[in-house]
Parts: C-alpha cells; structure tokens; sequence
C-alpha cells in the first residue's frame, strides 16, 4: 500500500471516527469480557490457596524433636529448616494444661509459619513475653498489654518427678492472632513466645521444632506422595501440612474450560460482527479507490490493515483495562483480607492474544469472501442485476381500517417462504435451549433444598470418664439349676424368669435383714430347687458395647466456635446436648431380647472388642431444639399421637432400635412404651469406696487420679456438710481421704439411707412415652447421620425441655441426700455439649470445611461432616448457574445477535420498499409500525427474549429508516 493510499485510507478512517469508535468500544467490550473470566478462573485458585496459607502457614512437613534430620535437610524437596525452641508445656492458675508451650521462635519460623502480631511487638527483654489470643483466654487474661502474666510449668516438662512445680513471671509486649487453636499441631510450637535468653533461665530443657517448605522448583502436585516418601526415609513421626497441601480448591475445570470456549465464541463472533458491519459501511469507499486505480490486493490490504489496527488497538486495550480493574479490585481484597494472591498468568495472555488472533483471522476470511463476490469495476452508474420477478397472490383487500396489517403481511411474504420458516425454527430452537437450561438449573437447586434442612458438620466433646451401663433385674433362680446348667449360662445366675424390679419398701426391708443376719453373723443358705428372688446389677462390658462418655452437666468449649461462626461459608452454629451416660428401663424389658448374655462382663473371658460392636453405646439420648423443622423431619418415624406440643415438652420421644449382638431386633419396645430415664449413679457419702469405680459418676471431676473421692468431697464437705442431718467422719488411709457417712456402716444402714440408695440405683427421674420405635437401617442412619451421628443400640431423639427437667429432678434428689436446698456449686446445670453447623453456598468456594476440621481437631471435638455430600450439591447448584447460566447468555446475545443482523438485511433489501410507503405518504411511525408487527409475530417463537428484541428492533428499524 503506497503513501498516498494510505493517505486516503488514515483519513477516511478519522473522516469515520464515531463509527470506528463504535466499532472500538465494542470490540474493547468483549476483550474485557474474556479477559475477566480468564483472570476469575486463575485467582480464584490463588485466593483459596492463600487463605489457607494466611492461616496454616507454607511450611509443609514439621519436626518436632531433635536436631534437622539429614534426609529432610538434603531431600530434593525441601528448603532449609527453620528452627524454633520449646522448654515445656504451659498450665493456667489451677495447673490445668492451656494447650501450648513457652519457647522462642526466628523471625524465619514466624514468616514460614504466617504467625503476625495483632497488636504490641515481640519480646526485646528476658522480662517480656507475647501470647496468642487463644492462650491468653486459656490462662485467665484479656490480652492488655503491660499485664503480669504468670506461666506455670513442671521442672523438664515433667510433673512425675518430686516437687515439679514451676513458675515464671513476665510482662506482656504483644499479642499474636490465633494459631494455637487453628493449627492441627498448634500445640508442638510456643504459643508463649520469650527471648532465647529468657528461655535458657527456665528450670526445663530445650527442645527444638523444624519447618521445612517446598523448594519453589517442586511441579509435582501429588504433595500426599512428596510426604509419604519422605516419611518412609525416617524412623521418627513428622507432621504433615494437611491442611494447605491435602486442601481441594474449588475450581470446575471442565466448566471453566466449556464457559472460556463459550465466550471465546460469542466474543469472536461479536468482534467479527463488528468489522464485518464496519467494513459493510466502507464498501462505497473501496469501491471508490478502485476507481482511481487500486487493485483488489490493495483494497484487500487497506481492509486487512483497518481490521487489525481496530481490533489490536481495541482488543488490548479492554483486556488492559479488565487487569488493571481487576488488580485494583484485589489489592483491596488482599488489603482487607490480609492476603496477597492475584496473578496474571502467561497462560491468561496467551489466550487473550489467541482470541484476538481468531477474531482477525475470521475476519480476513469473510473479507476474502466479499471480495470474491464481487467482480469488474463498479461505477456509480452500475445497475443490479434484474431479480427474478416473483407473483403473489394476496387474498386480503387494502382498506384503510387494515392497511398496517396487510402491508406487513406482503412485505413479510417478499422475504420468502425459507426466511421466514428459517427464523421461527432458530427462535423454538433458543426456546428449548433456554427451557432445557433453565430446567437443568431448577433441578440442581431443588436437590440442594432437598438437603437444605441437613446439618453440614455435628460435633460433641467427650469430657467425663467412661461409666459402664448396669442393667438392675430381679430373677428367680435355683443354685441347683446354675450347677447343672453352669456351661450353658452366661450370667451370675441362670435367668429362670425375669419380674418387675422389688420396689422401694421390699429393696429397703431386704437389704436390712440381710445386713441384720451379716451383723449377728448369721448367712443364708440356698437349698437346692429353692427358688430365691434376688435383685442383680448386669454390668456391661466394652466387649459388646462402648461405655458410656458423656453427660448433660459438661459443656463444650465455646470460644474456638465464636471464631468459627465468623468463618466464611458459616450460616449459622446451632448447641444441644447428647448424653451417653444414663441407664434407661421400661416396664416390658426382656433381657433375653436385649441380648444381655452378650453383654454381662461373665459372658466372655475374650479380651478382645467385637468389631461394629464395641463401638456402639448401649444407651444414647439426643436432645434437640425442638423447632417445626426438626419435627417434621421426626413425625414419619413416629404414631399418629406424635404432635408437636408433646416433643417440645419432653412428654414424647422417638426411640431407635439396633440389633444385638445376636443380630436380632428388640420388640419389647412397644410404641406408647414408658421410657424410665434413671438418675445419674452418683456414690453416696457412705463407706469408704473409689470415687474412680467406673459404676459410679463424679459430677466433680477436678482432673487428679491420686486422691479418691465421694460424691460431697474435699473444700465442699468441709464447707456444707458440717451439723448437717448426715453426720461424717474423715476417714485417712493409704489409698488417699475420704468421708464415710456414720449412717452407713458395713453392717448397716438406716432406711433413710437405703431409700435414697435404691432412688439413685434404680429410681426413675424422668418417663417420656416413646411416640415412635423405629429399626435402625443403613438407609436410617444415612437419611438422620446429621442429627444423630452416632446411634447406639437404643437411641432416642428428644426436646431439649426433656433435659432440662432432668437436671432439676437430679437436684432435687442431691437436696435430699443433701438435707436442705444445694450450693450453686453443687448443684447439676444443663451445659450444652453439642453443635452443629450449616454452611452456606460460599463454602462451596472458601475451604470452610476444611478450616473448621482443622479447628475442631485441634480442640479436640469429635465430629461427623455431612459437608461433603452437602458440598457436592451446592458444587452443582454453582456448576449449573455457571454452565447452563452463561450458555442461556450466550444463546440469547446470540440470538439477539443475529436477530439484529438479519433486521439490518431486510431494511437493505426492502430499501425499495420503504421508499415507495414514503412516497405513498406514510410517515416514519406508521412505516416502523408495520415492521414492528412483523417483529412481534417472530418473536412470539421466542417469548424469553421478546421484550429485548422488540426493544433492540425497534432502535434498529428507527434509527435506518430515518436514513432512507
């Protein structure tokens, strides 16, 4: 193209700014478009991936003792470690352990582990110390800076050793953010941070914590693998950064991918759209230079040269636009979030390149074609060619009352029968296309509502000692009949026929003649073939059944859960209580249904625990927040009598039943049975005992195992009990101190006593009517896992009211053995010791799953996780709304596309026409008017996007019309 050509071409483009710059803006639009998406799929990666490094760290394995490990410091892998110091585990006021250790750490450890100051600085003196938020609460202190702390410690980490206990005093500098209580091993490395030199003045020994991190040359993604090799070297444990490492990011590649294609169509196919409709409106002009001499080669450089400078100049300058608008967006995000993440990739270049590239390239491709089309020199005077003439037969008259319809109407059938067939089946086609999307869209939120209403994550703490469950019978039996079938028997005794338990007056009267003869020294024989009737207690044992962990007066820690609630993902945290302590009876029980030949400790001399057995409690109680989604849920397992007055009262209960250890259901449980909750088997101030038996439950567990206790002991004895209606005595011994109540002496006791002893043996605290008894099935287990994780042989699901009254029936009965109303810090109080917790659908994108795990192992918390079955349907809501979401966008853009290219034909074609109605007299309204009905007949084939074509044809055939 020579200078004077091109002379022409720059001024023809500047003589058509507003249309160049028409061109440029969309083409800039699209650019961005794309770009936008490329940049959302990439760092969104990053962004997760940072959040877990923000709160975990980048170390990947940890070394928790010793001096680096040879492998580790030479494996391919890894950087050099980075070292930190521990002297000893930290314990608060009452020497209970705060979950941390006090030692120093490297400004190295502290980048490579993420640990940041929220307020304060680091120790600069052997005075000084800094804490994390965690340890500060842990240890009784609001975090204040200048505060004495005090740091309790045992000499070398070791409290077995002979006056152990230490202590140290240090003034608070600085206050770190949490990680003690979000690390899955927050507690190898100090939480109480001191100089190295302050470190060296402890009475404990050093021991040193290594981190090591992926050198940056490492590609291999199969991080489980980089471990297990690593482990496999070494003899010692190392710990593994699960929590960043095993973490999946949230990113559908698949449907990243379909969605880049999809736009890379629609944006190509707009770009071309846009100089094709540019270069249609140049035609007149090129037409022109071919008069004064250029050759086709020439005007099909001038056209290649004007394409490419629109769609470089613009292409670029809308993808330049979306990074910089999207750096400036997440500078923000990374300023707020205290994160950095955004990249922009090569691969997001390249293709933004590649899209332009496209663009040209079918561009040139229907220049090429145009220039085919046409052929000779065209002139001003050039005529078309002749149409063939077509014949009509129009039925309808012209009249004035019907003049709009009838002219659209033959205007309509100049177009052709194949035009106007071709635009109502591409309008059902984006109809069922929209339909089929949408569907696809309703179906994947309606499963998600499905399951709405299930718990994401249930967790309980297991805080009290294991407690064996004791099942109180009355038998008859002969001691002729346990000789002759002592083989065939399991039990103490062989069970000739189970009665109703003896009632209070007959268990009091029988205990006193029997402790009466044993005073005298008088026995009682059993003759032969003498039937004795005898109260037994089965103790069950871990065999067959896991004892019992867990009761209503320990709650669970709340304040790593205040932190969790404020996670993203979290909707809402819901507390209730579960209890796995408390022996139950009803008045139809059949031990031979039970199975408890299986259970009773004499049925096995085996050690060994029964697989799928030992690990179900006996006895199980749910107790819930009775709301009208819970019991809508419960109601199909439950009678026609089940309303929702009588569970939110705790009057009625659901009861689930699995099979013995003989595989066999218990019918004995009827619906409408009595359920008798018995009390807690508190020991009673009387005979010198164990307080640590495992049939007896301590409400008043300070933590030691070297003293034994009563149920009233130690600082409360002392301070309640003297002048009471009990008298008591200290009783001093090897074994530890106790208080042996006067009134129950190894040979007797007064009936007071007794009765109170058979109340908290066999006396029932609460009789709620089971509404429903059901089977448990794995179908059942699965439907209900969310509020009933771990189902035990008899389970029942409750209100928490049921709970409450039994705290206050329990008080009541401990105001009797206590004589008057009991000291608040006697008396048993309903603590909440279970939680559960929904997500909401960003969980899908904020690894809140995995964050929470990490906090609840590192709490401690048992938990089940319903979240990744939850997960999985909110991933296909975000999936549909993103696959079948953007593919209706691009159906209708298309559409509306084509729609509006296919208007712009028929106003060229139909020009004839248009400028006949105006020489008739019609004016431009009335000539749109009668487009537009032929507007509105087509688009009724599409009534999704009618109100947009309408609106987007009626500019068009405005604005064109106004030029003819």
């Amino acid at each position: 193209m020579n200078k004077k050509l091109s002379k022409l071409f720059y001024r023809g483009m500047w003589h058509r700014k507003k249309e160049v710059a028409g061109v440029c803006i969309a083409t800039m639009l699209a650019s961005f478009f794309i770009t936008c998406i490329l940049l959302f799929q990439e760092n969104m990666y990053q962004w997760q991936v940072a959040e877990n490094f923000m709160r975990f760290g980048s170390w990947f394995v940890m070394q928790s003792s010793g001096e680096p490990y040879n492998t580790l410091k030479n494996s391919i892998y890894l950087d050099e470690p980075v070292e930190a110091g521990v002297y000893g585990t930290i314990y608060n006021r009452n020497w209970d352990k705060a979950r941390g250790c006090i030692g120093y750490m490297t400004p190295e450890f502290m980048e490579q582990a993420n640990i940041e100051l929220d307020k304060g600085r680091l120790p600069e003196n052997e005075k000084e110390i800094a804490c994390d938020w965690t340890t500060l609460a842990k240890l009784g202190y609001n975090g204040q800076l200048g505060q004495e702390i005090v740091i309790k410690y045992y000499q070398n980490d070791n409290k077995s050793r002979e006056d152990p206990e230490r202590q140290a005093v240090y003034t608070l500098c600085g206050v770190f953010g949490d990680y003690s209580d979000v690390w899955e091993y927050g507690k190898y490395i100090p939480c109480g941070v001191i100089t190295k030199e302050a470190c060296e003045q402890l009475d404990s020994k050093e021991s040193k914590v290594w981190l090591y991190s992926l050198k940056n040359t490492v590609r291999n993604k199969d991080y489980n693998s980089i471990y297990n090799e690593l482990q496999g070297n070494i003899t010692s444990k190392i710990f593994y950064n699960t929590s960043v490492y095993d973490f999946e990011a949230w990113g559908p590649k698949d449907i990243y991918n379909y969605i880049y294609i999809l736009v890379m169509i629609i944006g190509v196919a707009s770009l071309t759209y846009q100089v094709i409709g540019y270069q249609h409106g140049r035609n007149r002009f090129y037409k022109r230079i071919q008069l004064i001499g250029a050759s086709k080669k020439q005007v099909h450089m001038m056209r290649l040269v004007e394409n490419v400078t629109i769609l470089v100049a613009a292409g670029v300058l809308g993808s330049f636009i979306a990074m910089f608008g999207a750096r400036a967006l997440c500078w923000y995000l990374e300023w707020y979030k205290g994160i950095s993440f955004f990249k922009i990739t090569a691969a997001i270049i390249l293709k933004c390149i590649l899209t332009i590239l496209i663009a040209i390239v079918m561009s040139e491709l229907v220049n090429v074609s145009m220039i085919r089309k046409s052929s000779g020199v065209w002139t001003e005077n050039s005529k078309k060619k002749s149409k063939s003439k077509v014949s009509y037969n129009y039925k309808g008259k012209l009249k004035k009352n019907n003049l709009t319809w009838q002219m659209q109407v033959r205007i309509s059938r100049s177009s052709g029968l194949g035009q106007r067939l071709g635009v109502r089946i591409f309008s059902l086609g984006v109809t069922a296309v929209i339909i089929f999307c949408f569907l696809n869209i309703s179906n994947a939120v309606k499963d998600y509502k499905s399951i709405e209403n299930m718990y994401d994550m249930t967790g309980f703490q297991q805080s009290d000692r294991s407690l064996e469950y004791t099942l109180p019978m009355t038998t008859k039996y002969s001691l002729e009949n346990y000789i002759d079938n002592s083989n065939m028997d399991t039990m103490k005794y062989l069970l000739q026929k189970q009665v109703p338990l003896i009632t209070r007056d007959e268990y009091i009267t029988k205990e006193q003649e029997s402790n009466e003869k044993a005073k005298n020294g008088r026995h009682t024989y059993v003759k032969s073939n003498e039937e004795v009737v005898r109260q037994l207690d089965i103790t069950a044992h871990d065999i067959y059944c896991k004892p019992g962990n867990t009761s209503l007066l320990k709650g669970i820690d709340k304040s790593f859960l205040d932190k969790v609630e404020q996670l993203n993902g979290v909707e809402s945290i819901t507390y209730s209580c579960f209890e796995s302590m408390r022996n139950w009876t009803w008045d139809s029980m059949d031990y031979e249904k039970m199975g408890a030949r299986r259970f009773s400790k004499s049925s096995s001399n085996s050690k060994d625990k029964m697989t799928g057995y030992a690990d179900k409690y006996l006895y199980t109680t749910y107790y819930l927040d009775a709301d009208k989604i819970l019991y809508d849920r419960l109601k199909q397992y439950a009678g026609s009598g089940f309303d929702y007055d009588s569970f939110a009262d705790g009057e009625k209960i659901i009861v689930f039943v699995d099979k013995n250890p003989y595989e066999q259901y218990d019918d004995s449980i009827k619906e409408g049975s009595k359920i008798n909750f018995h009390y807690y088997n508190v020991l009673l101030p009387g005979a010198d005992r164990k307080m640590s038996s495992s049939s007896y439950f301590n409400i008043f567990d300070r933590g030691k195992d070297d003293v034994e206790y009563n149920f009233f002991y130690d600082a409360a004895i002392e301070k309640h009990l003297e002048d009471k209606i009990y008298a008591y005595q200290l009783v001093a011994s090897e074994r530890g101190r106790t208080y042996q109540s006067l009134l129950r002496t190894e040979y007797g006791a007064s009936s007071e006593y007794l009765g109170l002893e058979y109340d908290m043996k066999y006396g029932t605290c609460v009789s709620p009517e089971a509404a429903g008894v059901v089977y448990v099935t794995d179908e059942i287990k699965n439907e209900l896992k969310d509020i009933i994780p771990d189902f035990g042989y008899y389970t029942a699901v409750a209100s928490k009211k049921l709970a409450e009254t039994e705290c206050e029936k329990q008080n009541e009965l401990l105001e009797k053995i206590y004589g008057e109303e009991l000291p608040e810090e006697l008396k048993c109080e309903l603590k909440d010791n279970t939680f559960t917790i929904k997500y909401n659908i960003a969980a899908s994108y904020s690894a809140t799953d995995n964050i929470v795990q990490i906090y609840c192992k590192s709490n401690d918390v048992i938990f089940t996780t319903n979240s990744e079955l939850k997960s999985e349907y909110r991933t296909n809501v975000l999936n549909a709304f993103l696959e079948y979401g953007i593919t209706m966008l691009a159906v209708i853009i298309i559409n509306l596309l084509i729609i509006t290219v296919l208007t712009k034909n028929r106003i060229e074609n139909r020009t004839d026409k248009i400028v006949l109605l105006k020489r008739l007299g019609a004016g431009r309204s009335r000539i749109v008017r009668i487009f537009m009905i032929e507007v509105l007949r087509e688009s009724l084939w599409c009534v999704f996007t009618l109100p947009l074509q309408m609106i987007i044809q009626f500019i068009v055939y405005r604005s064109q019309i106004k030029k003819i």
